[in-house]
């Protein structure tokens, strides 16, 4: 059996992997129970989440709990490189920071802990050296929120060769227009993106709920905006200028969670 530190150094080396984490849980159960039920409800509520799925409750009160109880402790070695940390799946997986400190120190911040997903700040003129980073090669989500690297950015991040993995990226009020939205449309950079939150910028792209229920949040419609019509139409399909709802009996305008990306 491979000892904690070993489970550990896998982890840190393969962040997507549950199957690892899952022994990690089962072989730190009988010194940490605690952190063996926060990986399993971690977890199990992913699994969940990509069903659009909630935890049961008396289930999802003890996730919360054990977050409180024993977060502080698993992030302990991480928090002073980052301004912020959240956990999933039981160990730190989203970071909020600033891009330079990211670029300065993610190899140290990727070594401490599984990151997936990065929240920066301050990204304005630092986006031809994110770019072209390495440190991007492993996140499944990336926000940009309110930092207006507008389209010279968004065309220096598609150049990236290290978006691979990506599902979620967010360029809420990124000061995006036009010619970024092309550039996004025409990348073959993001074969896996699937969520763009491209709100507050000075263009609609993306769908949007056209009547829905205030209390249900239930969709009567979705409306497409033209330009993100002739850009379908120009580079074909792209999920993240469509909608598909994760439940057809339940239709929501998605925004995922980080744990359902």
């Amino acid at each position: 059996m491979s000892s904690l530190t070993e489970l550990h150094a896998a982890i840190l080396a393969d962040p997507d992997s549950a199957e690892l984490r899952l022994r990690y849980a089962d072989a730190v159960a009988g010194k940490d129970p605690e952190h063996a039920d926060l990986i399993r409800l971690g977890l199990e509520k992913e699994r969940l989440g990509r069903q659009a799925l909630p935890l049961p409750p008396e289930r999802s009160d003890r996730y919360r709990r054990l977050i409180r109880a024993v977060g502080p402790r698993i992030a302990a070695d991480l928090a002073p490189l980052v301004d912020e940390w959240r956990l999933r799946r039981g160990f730190v997986e989203l970071v909020e920071m600033d891009a330079g400190s990211l670029l300065a120190k993610g190899d140290e911040v990727y070594g401490r802990a599984p990151v997936r997903h990065v929240i920066l700040t301050d990204a304005a003129g630092l986006m031809e050296a994110l770019a072209a980073s390495p440190l991007l090669g492993r996140l499944v989500s990336l926000v940009l929120t309110d930092s207006p690297v507008g389209d010279e950015g968004v065309e220096a991040l598609v150049r990236s060769p290290y978006l691979r993995k990506l599902r979620y990226l967010s360029l809420d009020h990124a000061d995006v227009g036009f010619r970024g939205a092309e550039a996004l449309a025409a990348a073959d950079t993001l074969p896996e993106l699937r969520y763009l939150d491209f709100s507050g910028n000075p263009i609609v792209i993306t769908p949007q709920a056209d009547g829905q229920d205030a209390i249900s949040g239930e969709l009567v419609d979705v409306k497409y905006p033209g330009y993100g019509r002739r850009l379908l139409e120009k580079y074909g399909h792209r999920p993240w200028l469509t909608y598909t709802s994760p439940d057809p009996d339940r239709q929501k305008l998605w925004q995922p969670d980080f744990g359902e990306v």
